[in-house]
């Protein structure tokens, strides 16, 4: 939720560097809609549970009482977040909010209880809480994936958290003083304790997932199959009521080769157009579709796809360079973002859905200071740097191994310029002194959803500032005149404002919505949107030199300035790989903790 000022460089900075180290998935089955109720539901609650525990710590770390409207806008988050699931069915479980909202409410208090044991300041502890609600929030979105891509949880997602909650917790003994110690693996449990909980009050209970493998050792070159076959059956009633899946894969292993072949049968439980005589079938079925004795209730129409996946890709270093872009900000003519922004992408080793972590080391995010003519200005994006990690920003990528529908890319985000909670002004809807388009305040929710084409997708987060100034030295503003300028005392700023950057291969859409009913999303220029633009992946399959993306970005900002106050920005950059490196350490990056950032 993310308060901006005048986002000129926002967009057009956040597009410069995609991605394009992987290479395409061909198409399995998106994931079903009651997976997709029960992800938003666990990814509320992970939201929530972290969000109140840094909201303690916060308090801990300054010897303090919390605050109490700190824990009331992760209140509210949650409270719209469900509300948002159920009001799009459907869910496997409905009506259980205040049921989830109490867990989430016990484990907090009992972490606090377990570890804050003064009144007065407590960095250790403060450390050690942050550690605990940053592993409840990963392992739950690790099951939230599974959730909605309708997949076995990912072992190696849960045990990257617990590596990173392990690492928290030595650094914070190696701190002292601590009022406690080496009460991890009683902390640890807990979180496990609350997070498995959690999961079994928010299944997606239509599908279950069986895998068998046989493994034997041969020379053979490398190929994946996957052979995808689809039976709808049922009785007399109409609509679906139960799905099963099941998976069986035989991999056959060489020394340095590996052929995987994977059958995926999902069976959906439906009024059937065949005979429903068991275990003969009989009947008719659409062109294309047997009838066939495949399923647990009787009978069903079948039909079989094979498409070849390649594998996952390998852990690397990527360097982008950007080409000419576009940025629009407003209603204001778009105008051309010069060539130039660099962008280093450490990526991670692959997991078992081919998501990687990504991160921007100290210096992988250079953009040139540009001009915007409609402005008679110059403007520069400066990274800030992770909250916490040490990096300039981090991210997700998702390479050529991926299949269609799991790559959440597409991005949305959602202002409100008076919510209430981010943003209290109560000078009305205005742009007057004390309004609500009249200061920085407000909330911008981040919407993520998966992206319907193959490729290699990137979506990342750099936290920067964006200063955009009238250069006494630069009239008119030219790319050449701009380039490496700075303000200088006396000079006129236009807008000065801190902002998480987001760009995406995907589809990136920013919008107004009055999330509070107050009559009241935006005070300026707006327009309310919806404004979207769509990127493109590279083709892949993983990091090939020279190949070409576009990214886009979109985003709601507050600026609390004239002379457009609250607005819409939207950009498009190219960009191409300029450089394929082998990989290096991952660091860590923790964009904002800030809720009202998030």
């Amino acid at each position: 939720m993310l308060r901006t000022g005048v986002i000129l460089g926002l967009a057009t900075a956040a597009s410069f560097a995609l991605l394009g180290g992987a290479g395409t998935r061909a198409a399995t089955s998106p994931a079903s809609a009651m997976g997709k109720c029960a992800a938003t539901k666990l990814k509320a609650a992970a939201t929530k549970a972290n969000g109140k525990v840094v909201c303690r710590a916060n308090a801990a770390q300054r010897g303090a009482q919390t605050d109490s409207s700190c824990l009331q806008r992760q209140t509210d988050k949650f409270n719209r977040s469900f509300a948002s699931a159920e009001t799009h069915p459907p869910c496997a479980t409905t009506g259980d909010r205040d049921a989830i909202e109490s867990k989430v409410d016990a484990f907090v208090a009992d972490l606090a209880n377990e570890l804050v044991q003064t009144a007065g300041a407590d960095r250790c502890a403060a450390a050690k809480m942050k550690a605990a609600g940053k592993k409840a929030k990963g392992k739950l979105t690790c099951k939230a994936k599974a959730a909605q891509t309708g997949r076995p949880v990912d072992q190696n997602c849960l045990n990257r958290e617990t590596a990173k909650f392990n690492t928290a917790w030595t650094n914070a003994e190696s701190h002292p003083p601590c009022n406690t110690t080496g009460d991890r693996d009683t902390i640890e449990n807990k979180v496990d304790a609350f997070v498995n909980d959690v999961m079994m009050e928010l299944p997606a209970t239509t599908t279950t997932t069986t895998t068998t493998t046989t493994t034997t050792t041969v020379a053979t070159t490398t190929q994946t199959t996957v052979t995808s076959t689809t039976v709808t059956t049922g009785t007399t009633t109409t609509g679906p009521t139960t799905t099963v899946t099941t998976t069986t894969a035989t991999t056959t292993t060489a020394p340095t080769t590996t052929v995987t072949t994977t059958t995926t049968t999902t069976t959906t439980i439906v009024a059937l157009p065949c005979a429903l005589s068991v275990p003969t079938c009989g009947g008719s079925c659409p062109a294309g579709q047997v009838c066939a004795a495949a399923v647990p209730a009787g009978c069903g129409c079948v039909t079989t796809t094979t498409t070849t996946l390649p594998p996952c890709c390998s852990a690397q270093q990527v360097k982008l360079v950007s080409s000419q872009g576009t940025l629009t900000v407003d209603g204001l003519p778009s105008f051309t973002f010069p060539a130039g922004v660099k962008t280093t992408l450490d990526v991670g080793p692959p997991d078992g859905v081919c998501q990687h972590d990504v991160i921007i080391p100290p210096g992988g995010f250079d953009v040139p200071t540009f001009p915007i003519t409609a402005l008679n200005a110059c403007s520069a994006v400066v990274p800030l740097g992770c909250e916490s990690g040490g990096n300039d920003g981090g991210g997700v990528m998702w390479d050529g191994g991926a299949a269609l529908g799991v790559a959440q890319d597409d991005t949305t985000k959602h202002g409100d310029t008076s919510d209430g909670v981010c943003d209290t002004s109560t000078g009305g809807c205005n742009t007057n002194p004390g309004g609500a388009g009249a200061n920085s305040d407000g909330d911008i929710d981040t919407i993520y959803s998966a992206s319907g084409v193959g490729g290699v997708h990137v979506r990342f987060d750099v936290p920067v500032e964006s200063i955009t100034w009238i250069d006494s030295g630069c009239q008119p503003p030219t790319d050449a005149c701009c380039a490496g300028a700075a303000p200088d005392p006396g000079e006129t700023i236009l807008s000065d404002f801190v902002f998480i950057l987001s760009p995406t291969t995907g589809t990136a859409t920013a919008q107004f919505v009055d999330k509070n009913a107050d009559g009241c999303s935006f005070a300026g220029s707006g327009p309310a949107g919806p404004s979207s633009l769509t990127g493109s992946p590279a083709p892949g399959p993983c990091c090939v030199v020279g190949q070409a993306s576009n990214v886009a970005a979109a985003g709601v900002a507050f600026t609390g300035g004239g002379p457009l106050y609250d607005l819409l920005f939207s950009s498009s950059v190219p960009s191409t790989i300029a450089e394929c490196n082998a990989p290096v350490a991952l660091g860590q990056c923790v964009v904002t903790s800030d809720p009202c950032k998030q």
